[in-house]
């Protein structure tokens, strides 16, 4: 039941930065100067694949053919517009030999502007919908590589599709030549700003070695590597689909695969609306051991949508990821043999990087840790962390799934699952780790035992949290399954580090909902499991349909410290609107005993954005209840009139957080009418249709008149329309004279 791994990825990610570096120092450089370009655009060049590449290329009339020779024509500071198109690797124009994968385009220490989805007929305004602008790596080279080298680089980009990039690990040299990052794009020292780029079946791939252990991948779609000065990137409206990475194999241990859509070292992030959908992590596997001696490492499978190495700052906002997976490599049958652990189905963090996660659905990702003698670990179906800090604000985690790595036989050892939703730890004692949970759903997360396999251990289907300081806060945690043969921490295990003698965690649980944990044979379970020497705070909250909330009564093991349950609230059902699965609606009905039942809440918000406390006290859980509320659109409308024409307008009248229902339109006044008829003030209908509004001027005198319609409905909140009228006796019409500028 103790979950202990050793902290084993740092080292090799720098030696992927370091080895680069090397490389780089043996090689000559070069660089165009702006007076070189000889058309007398030189600031703005165009691309188009009915062009020409020429001394001369790159103005409206006759672009460049290929991106790569307008970039060794620009200088720093110069904008590339690019036409639609499907661009691929010209050897002809390629200035970046020295790299181990070639790139469709690569650019060294210049700071670039690319925008895609222009037409050779308009170079003014950009459509990449209608105009789709391909970097195709034909599935052997690299998209796009932008190397820094005792200078600065950026480049901004805007309105292309990556695809089929490959960065292809070696058969054999250091760990420089046999990993390979950034199937898509590499960004080596740069900082990039992307928006609306898509990275599309892009892979990285380590290489296969003859070697104690292959080659790493990272960055399957797109890979930021330790940014000059600290430098930071942007992106906007980014989507990584169906993106891999791949460890290669080797004698004793395969490859580590590292952040299949998009990985960064040592990088600071800034991003929004991000999408990743179906991408890979994948170790690769070995016949040997599973563990190397020249490192100590396994084939690790970390981060299947992304990865956040060493000392990397990455905030993210608006973000789905689901879909994507990271397995563990497999190991040979020899006694004793290991097989590679998975860690975090969506997103991995570690070695001091700070993730924080805004606004997101992390969903449907999958776990599996590798197998051998004893299966992998699997960690985090959505999220894990090792030493890294996590810091969710409305997120949704929900439905994903660990599964460890089975053993080849049946009386070998399965590996240990835990946290099917979020595992946060550390397994470094020399770092101290503090996360966050707020406003966040963990729901409907599973762990399983891999099979064939004796139990070794694991618990957390919700969260594990392991070794590290963490509150939880506002959270909804429910409906979280493990399978017949785990019994520890249905919802939430919190647990030490190396067991009972290392560094023990402390969670703050706040106004949270704990609910629907049950155990599917044994009622020797607990929904929260603390382990000994390990403490958890409640503060106020909810439990709710678990077999046992907590193990404060030793089920089913001796418990840590566990304070605060005197003021926990136990109800027989928490109100929910459609909880488990297919809704996975967590939002609260207006009968829920959590209404206006928090305390001490500094908690502004809830998971929808919506302001806390809608009434007099906050609620208890992610979601902040709202009456439903009626919508009249348009809510205002104005007529000046001449005349005694009778004026109809349409109001369509819908209702927010309730089913369908009947509303009532009523009004005042002896100009404004409801319905059909001229002499009717009040009406019904149902949500989703219109309102019939009549204006009779023909009623009133000349003057300004103001009337309001209130539309209402049972147990939500009422809707206005205001209706102005201004009767005169004429209205003059006055012509201005037209001035061209």
């Amino acid at each position: 039941m103790k979950i202990a791994i050793t902290s084993h990825r740092a080292a090799l990610l720098g030696i992927i930065v370091i080895g680069s570096f090397t490389l780089f120092s043996l090689l000559p450089l070069s660089g165009r100067s702006r007076a070189a370009l000889a058309n007398s655009e030189a600031s703005t060049l165009r691309v188009s694949p009915t062009g020409t590449d020429a001394s001369a290329c790159g103005s409206e009339a006759s672009p460049c053919r290929t991106i790569q020779y307008a970039v060794n024509k620009a200088a720093s500071g110069d904008t590339l517009l690019v036409a639609a198109g499907s661009y691929t690797y010209q050897s002809t124009t390629d200035t970046c030999t020295f790299l181990v994968t070639r790139a469709v385009v690569c650019m060294l220490n210049k700071h670039l502007t690319i925008l895609g989805g222009y037409s050779p007929s308009n170079w003014n305004l950009p459509d990449p919908v209608a105009n789709p602008t391909l970097i195709d790596g034909n599935n052997s080279r690299r998209g796009v590589a932008i190397i820094a080298y005792n200078a600065t680089a950026s480049l901004r980009m805007e309105g292309f599709t990556i695809q089929n990039g490959l960065a292809q690990g070696a058969s054999s040299g250091d760990d420089f030549f046999i990993d390979a990052a950034g199937g898509g794009m590499w960004s080596q020292g740069g900082a990039l700003t992307l928006r609306n780029i898509t990275f599309k079946n892009n892979r990285a791939i380590g290489g296969n070695t003859s070697g104690q252990y292959g080659g790493a991948g990272s960055g399957g779609g797109l890979a930021i590597h330790s940014p000059v000065n600290n430098a930071a990137s942007l992106l906007e409206y980014v989507s990584f689909e169906g993106n891999q990475t791949l460890g290669g194999t080797g004698t004793r241990r395969g490859g580590i695969a590292y952040g299949a859509g998009l990985f960064t070292y040592g990088a600071t992030l800034s991003a929004n609306h991000l999408t990743f959908l179906n991408n890979l992590a994948q170790a690769g596997d070995s016949s040997g051991s599973g563990i190397d001696s020249v490192h100590g490492l396994r084939a690790d499978a970390l981060g299947g949508a992304a990865g956040f190495g060493k000392n990397s700052n990455a905030s993210l906002s608006q973000v789905v990821a689901t879909g994507n997976r990271a397995l563990g490599g497999d190991a040979g049958t020899a006694s004793g043999s290991v097989g590679g652990g998975a860690f975090g189905g969506a997103f991995h963090a570690e070695d001091r990087a700070v993730l924080s996660l805004q606004d997101a659905l992390v969903q449907d990702n999958t776990l599996t840790g590798g197998k051998a003698s004893n299966g992998g670990f699997a960690m985090g179906g959505g999220i894990m962390t090792d030493g890294g800090a996590v810091h969710l604000n409305r997120v949704r985690i929900i439905a994903n799934i660990a599964i460890s790595g089975s053993a080849h036989t049946v009386s070998g050892k399965a590996g240990q699952p835990g946290g099917g939703g979020v595992y946060l730890a550390t397994f470094n004692p020399s770092i101290s780790v503090y996360s966050t949970v707020v406003n966040s759903i963990v729901a409907g997360n599973r762990i399983e035992l891999g099979y064939p396999g004796s139990l070794v251990g694991g618990g957390g289907a919700g969260l594990t949290i392991q070794a590290i300081t963490a509150d939880i806060k506002h959270s909804t945690i429910a409906n979280n399954s493990i399978d017949e043969d785990l019994v520890v921490g249905q919802a939430i295990s919190v647990q030490a580090l190396y067991g009972e003698s290392g560094i023990p965690a402390e969670v703050g649980i706040e106004n949270s909902i704990i609910a629907n944990h049950v155990h599917p044979s044994t009622n020797n379970t607990s929904a929260v499991s603390v382990m000994r020497t390990n403490t958890v705070n409640f503060n106020k909250g909810i439990f709710s349909g678990n077999t046992n909330d907590t193990n404060a009564n030793s089920i089913p093991i001796l418990p840590g410290t566990i304070t605060g349950l005197s003021s926990m609230t136990q109800v027989e059902d928490p109100g929910f609107t459609s909880p488990g699965s297919p809704d996975y609606d967590y939002h609260l009905q207006n009968s829920s005993p959590a209404i206006d039942q928090a305390v001490s809440s500094s908690v502004n918000n809830d998971i929808d954005g919506d302001t806390r406390p809608y009434s007099t006290n906050s609620d208890i859980g992610a979601d902040e209840y709202t009456n439903p509320f009626l919508r009249a659109q348009p809510s205002s409308f104005f007529h000046m009139v001449a005349s005694d024409d009778v004026i109809t307008e349409e109001v369509i009248v819908d209702v927010f957080g309730s089913p369908p229902l009947a509303w009532t339109a009523t009004t005042s006044g002896s100009w404004l009418y409801l319905g059909s008829k001229d002499n009717t003030q009040q009406t019904s209908g149902q949500t989703g249709t219109s309102l019939s509004v009549r204006v009779k001027p023909s009623n009133v005198g000349l003057g300004a008149y103001t009337q309001t319609i209130q539309i209402t409905a049972p147990g939500v909140d009422p809707a206005t329309v205001t209706v102005r009228l201004i009767k005169v006796s004429k209205i003059h019409a006055i012509l201005l004279p037209i001035v061209l500028r």
